[in-house]
């Protein structure tokens, strides 16, 4: 397995490469943004990782509320520079880890099931009603 790790500002996303490392070929981090708070990574300092790429964040529209079926263009920007590390490190596992990330991977999975990488997300329409406590009331 050659995976890719998003969201590795959170402690969850180096729970997850320490769990998979002994499956995993090869570990790829995602880290989202620039800037001093991107330098604090936890998980792209760690041997656990053979490389580490700097993305755009996906995460403006999810924090604004703004949850649409279409990208929008921070995260088509996101799913562009993604699908470029997938090619080039022929990733074949993507493990997103925070709800944006889950939400904009989930919206473009097809997209990524076409090259061949899988996601262990849900459909978008299961996604979108799980991480929205309305509709998981309505759906309830």
């Amino acid at each position: 397995m050659r995976l890719l790790v998003t969201n590795t500002l959170a402690p969850q996303a180096y729970a997850i490469a320490r769990a998979l490392r002994p499956h995993a070929e090869r570990i790829v981090a995602l880290v989202e943004g620039e800037g001093f708070r991107a330098k604090l990574s936890p998980l792209c300092h760690s041997r656990l990782v053979d490389a580490t790429y700097r993305v755009p964040s996906p995460s403006e529209a999810w924090l604004s509320g703004q949850v649409t079926r279409d990208n929008t263009p921070g995260e088509a920007e996101f799913v562009s520079a993604v699908t470029d590390i997938c090619r080039q490190e022929r990733i074949d596992v993507i493990f997103p880890s925070w709800d944006p990330f889950v939400c904009v991977l989930s919206r473009n999975r097809e997209h990524f099931q076409r090259m061949g990488v899988t996601i262990p997300v849900p459909d978008f329409d299961t996604v979108v009603t799980a991480l929205d406590k309305h509709l998981t009331i309505k759906a309830a």
